[in-house]
Formats: structure tokens, C-alpha cells, sequence
């Protein structure tokens, strides 16, 4: 806010690009040092779409500030371990996937997240191949590394006879 820009003259940041909710999760980490998680699981089932909403918009303010971004990362987690009254956790979807992958560089550390939460969680309908085909190399990476290969699965049982 100093300098000859028009910005600092105005006294005004204008952000018009950005998601007003995103933002006021960035404007609380800047005066609170923590990222509000929603928990809807008292009264009624936290539903999958606000579960996606809110990974969508922590995923979308993990772009707006290098300094953010870890804490970005711990509330990603944290809303990672939180069950439902049926005991269901949520985890970012496709959108959020896409989002990270289109707005992120090939060295951001929300990548190897999404691809552990993956390769620990998903079940086969999570795949979708509209994808980045980078997130499901990455997935089937993780799998294989995970894999415990033996062999004796493939040998031949004798028979008992």
C-alpha cells in the first residue's frame, strides 16, 4: 500500500478474480494465524456437497499466498479426519483435483496430498478420467509403490489328494 501505485493512493485492493469466501478464510489466517473448519456433525450429517465446497475454497486460497499455504494444508487434513454421525469421512473431489492441478506448479506439496489421500482412500469411483492425466500417473505411481509384490500368490498349490 505504499508507493506512486493507484492502489496505495486509494487506499483500496481490489481482488475481483478472487472468491469472496476464499477470501475471508485468507483475511482470518492474516489476523487469527488459523483457518476456520467447518463441522457440521452435531445436529445433522455433514452433506458431501458442503464437504466439497469447503475443500474447493480451502483449495482455492492455498493459491493466494505462499505464506498460506501450509496452514491451508493443516485445515485440508484436519477436515480430512472429520466423520459424519455415520462415521463417513469426505475428501476433496474432482473439482478440487482439477483446480490444484491447472493452478499449481509440478513442485507444490498439495499435489503429493491429494495424491496420498488418494492412493490411502479412494475407491475405484473417484477416478474419473477427466482428471489431469499427471494426478492419475501419480495415483498409479503411489499404488505400485505401496504394493507388496510376492510371488508365492502365483504359485500352484498342490493338492491335499
Amino acid at each position: 500500500m505504499s508507493g506512486s501505485w493507484k492502489e496505495s493512493k486509494e487506499r483500496t485492493l481490489g481482488f475481483p478474480e478472487d472468491d469472496p469466501q476464499v477470501f475471508a478464510l485468507y483475511l482470518h489466517w492474516l489476523y487469527f494465524s488459523t483457518i476456520p473448519v467447518v463441522v457440521e456433525r452435531v445436529a445433522k450429517k455433514k452433506l458431501p456437497e458442503n464437504s466439497a465446497r469447503e475443500y474447493n475454497d480451502l483449495i482455492k486460497a492455498y493459491v493466494l499466498d505462499a505464506n498460506f499455504q501450509n496452514s491451508v494444508i493443516d485445515a485440508i487434513i484436519e477436515q480430512s479426519t472429520i466423520t459424519n454421525p455415520d462415521g463417513e469421512r469426505y475428501y476433496p473431489g474432482e473439482d478440487a483435483v482439477k483446480h490444484v492441478y491447472h493452478n499449481t506448479t509440478e513442485s507444490a506439496t498439495i499435489r503429493k496430498l491429494l495424491v496420498d489421500m488418494y492412493v490411502d482412500t479412494a475407491v475405484p469411483n473417484w477416478l474419473h478420467e477427466e482428471l489431469p492425466k499427471e494426478f492419475l500417473y501419480s495415483v498409479a505411481e503411489g499404488l505400485m509403490k505401496k504394493r507388496v509384490s510376492s510371488s508365492s500368490k502365483y504359485h500352484v498349490q498342490p493338492s491335499s489328494n
